[in-house]
Parts: structure tokens; C-alpha cells; sequence
């Protein structure tokens, strides 16, 4: 992509995705993903909080700069520059565990990521 502009979203890629995008250092990424059906992944102020926290552990643990966030109850978005070898699209896989403060199975809410890879611009 010449841009260097690209949109990934969810935790899981299918291979198919994975081999339209092209993962480069010094480009430029926008991730997003969102609860299925519109669920609430953000209850709280302290799940928002927590997962900006590790959201700047990730960056630096995959050599990532984030740009810019927006957190909303039911979504996410991470524009971010890749810095090296390592894939951004690793990015959103961590998050999709329990331990980002999204509510868990226990909770009886329904969540899971939705795929779908775009070319900015």
C-alpha cells in the first residue's frame, strides 16, 4: 500500500486478511474493533482505564506509537505507527483476553470480535 495508510479491526484475523495487509515499520495503522451485537465492552471507568494501561504496554512491548485512541462503551480505536518488524495488527490480539477489564464470560455477556480489513484513503 503506498499510502502507508492502513485499517485492521478485531483480535483474530483470518489468513485471508492477514495477507491483504502489509505490515511495514514506519506505517501507519488503524485498529478498531467493537463487542458483537453492539455489547458494552467498557462498563466501568476503571475498564476504560485499565485497558489505556495496557494498550501503552502493548506499544511499547510491540514497538508501536500510539497516535491517537478513542474508546467507546461498545468499541475501540487505535491509530498506531509501526516502529519495527513486529506486526500492529498484534495490537488488538491481547486485548481480547479477560485480563483488559472487558467483562468476562462469567458476566453472561455475549462478546466477540468483528473482523473486517480496509485500505484507508
Amino acid at each position: 500500500m503506498s499510502s502507508g495508510w492502513q485499517s485492521a479491526s478485531g483480535s483474530h484475523m483470518s489468513k485471508a486478511r492477514q495477507d491483504e495487509i502489509e505490515w511495514l515499520p514506519g506505517h501507519y495503522y488503524h485498529l478498531y474493533n467493537r463487542g458483537a451485537r453492539r455489547v458494552t465492552i467498557f462498563r466501568e471507568e476503571q475498564n476504560y482505564l485499565f485497558t489505556l494501561t495496557r494498550i501503552n504496554e502493548y506499544c511499547t512491548a510491540f514497538s508501536l506509537t500510539l497516535i491517537a485512541d478513542v474508546l467507546m462503551p461498545n468499541h475501540y480505536h487505535f491509530l498506531v505507527r509501526q516502529n519495527k518488524e513486529a506486526p500492529a495488527g498484534l495490537l488488538p490480539q491481547p486485548l481480547a483476553g479477560t485480563s483488559t477489564g472487558f467483562p468476562s464470560p462469567r458476566d453472561r455477556v455475549p462478546r466477540a470480535g468483528l473482523l473486517a480489513l480496509q485500505p484507508l484513503g
